[in-house]
C-alpha cells in the first residue's frame, strides 16, 4: 500500500488522538505539510487537511482549551478511521 499523504495525515491524526504525538507536535507536523496540501493532487488528503485547518483555526479564534482542540480531533480522527474502514460507502457521494 502506498503511504499517501492522506494516510500519513490519519496516522498523525490518530497518533495524536491517542496521546503517541503532543498537539504541539502534531501541530508542528502538520501546519506546512497543509500550507502546500492543494499541490498534493490528492483531494481526499486536502478535504481531510482543511476539515483539520477548520478545526485549529477555530480553536484558535475561540480561545480554546486545549484539552477542547484535543477532543475535537480525537473525534475527528475516531470518524476518519470509521470511513477508512468503509471505503465504498463513504467515498462516492
Amino acid at each position: 500500500m502506498t503511504d499517501t499523504i492522506e494516510n500519513q495525515i490519519r496516522k498523525a491524526l490518530s497518533e495524536c488522538a491517542d496521546g503517541r504525538m503532543s498537539l504541539d507536535d502534531f501541530r508542528a507536523w502538520f501546519v506546512p505539510l497543509s500550507a502546500n496540501i492543494e499541490s498534493s493532487q490528492e483531494p481526499e488528503a486536502a478535504e481531510l487537511a482543511h476539515r483539520i485547518d477548520g478545526i485549529l483555526a477555530e480553536a484558535s479564534s475561540g480561545g480554546w482549551i486545549e484539552d477542547e482542540l484535543f477532543e475535537e480531533l480525537t473525534a475527528l480522527s475516531a470518524a476518519v478511521q470509521f470511513a477508512a474502514s468503509r471505503p465504498h460507502e463513504t467515498r462516492r457521494r
